[in-house]
């Protein structure tokens, strides 16, 4: 009888029974699984999926996405082209996002300053974009403009202006408004005369199309409803309805007191001034600012720190009490106000012609209103 060598491996099998290869073909496809899976896992820790989520935003109410900026300061100004191209401003910074506000970068730094004893960055006070391209920004009394999306910047520096506000109709035609400051050794005296100058090619050139007595306070904000139907605000309101040539001046105090300091129109008939001082009172318009009426809010008696309207009788506001900065909305005109959000608010953007409501502080949102 002659003995047959066979492999060691192969041995082990023929003394197995079927269920107990059954149960090693088994375990082998397990150990496979947890390999091949392990092999994956580490594929995805080595290059993982910074794209945004569709859920990053927190549902608030339905018609609003909450989040923090990131930006860790507080948002001044905003800017948006479309809902998902923007600009944000903090005191010394610009900011950019290209989806909506879920990530900011930032663009530029303001330029260092003189100050008292060591140089500082100057403080940025407004924003607005025309075009992805085409840009200003309102840092201490100087205009800045760009035309390559913020790579370059080209500075306007007026002589004995300070400049409070600005706002472009388009890529050309725009206009300022502040205070033009007397030279006391000059002219023997002092004081401040407001202002509004207005340029028709995007900044080169300026020309002055109201200069009035010397007052207390410069003009604070302007508003052009279109080229001929312009509103700045001040010590009081001025309308023109021709292009700068002739003004006529509204006296608020007999409407609701304090000082006007922002005014702005969602169409030629709707329209509303923010009043500081004035007992939580602002005024509004419906029929082009022929006539004005006293808008109080109902949330505390300081008043809204911001408030935008998107129409006749639809607006947004926003509050603070002892639970924080609240963003509140009413679509009776102002009677009433219901509660939509809570987060650190201090301002509201409209983009109107998406129906969006950009609400900003350090924390971020976006309401669709329709």
């Amino acid at each position: 009888m002659f003995s047959q060598k066979i492999p060691l491996g192969q041995a082990i099998v023929i003394a197995m029974n079927h269920k107990q290869v059954s149960t090693m073909k088994r375990t082998f496809s397990i150990l496979s699984l947890i390999i091949a899976t392990g092999v994956v896992v580490a594929l995805f820790k080595v290059k993982p999926n910074l794209q945004p989520k569709a859920d990053d935003f927190t549902q608030t109410t339905g018609q609003c996405a909450v989040l923090s900026s990131g930006v860790g300061d507080s948002f001044n100004d905003l800017c948006f082209i479309d809902e998902n191209n923007g600009w944000g401003i903090t005191n010394h910074a610009l900011w950019k996002t290209v989806d909506g506000g879920r990530h900011w970068e930032e663009i530029i730094k303001s330029s260092l300053v003189e100050g008292i004893a060591i140089p500082t960055r100057g403080v940025l006070f407004k924003v607005q974009f025309i075009t992805s391209e085409i840009g200003w920004l309102l840092e201490q009394n100087n205009l800045l403009s760009t035309k390559d999306g913020g790579k370059t910047w080209r500075k306007y520096e007026p002589k004995d202006i300070a400049i409070s506000s600005f706002h472009f109709l388009d890529t050309n035609k725009g206009w300022y408004v502040g205070a033009q400051i007397a030279d006391g050794l000059h002219n023997k005296k002092f004081g401040n005369q407001p202002i509004i100058c207005t340029t028709i090619d995007g900044g080169r050139h300026w020309d002055t199309i109201y200069r009035g007595d010397d007052a207390p306070y410069p003009l604070k904000d302007i508003y052009p409803v279109s080229s001929q139907d312009i509103w700045a605000v001040g010590a009081s309101i001025l309308h023109s309805e021709d292009g700068g040539k002739h003004w006529k001046t509204i006296d608020t105090i007999e409407y609701v007191g304090g000082l006007p300091i922002k005014v702005r129109f969602v169409k030629p008939d709707v329209g509303w001034v923010e009043n500081r001082d004035a007992f939580g009172k602002y005024l509004l318009t419906t029929d082009g600012g022929k006539t004005w009426k006293v808008q109080p809010t109902t949330t505390k008696p300081s008043g809204f720190l911001d408030v935008v309207y998107t129409s006749a009788n639809e607006a947004w506001g926003v509050d603070e009490d002892e639970n924080g900065r609240i963003l509140y909305r009413t679509k009776d005109g102002g009677s009433s106000w219901e509660r939509v959000a809570l987060g650190n608010y201090s301002f509201i953007y409209y983009l109107r012609e998406k129906g969006l409501i950009f609400v900003a502080g350090k924390d971020f949102a976006k309401c669709q209103i329709h």
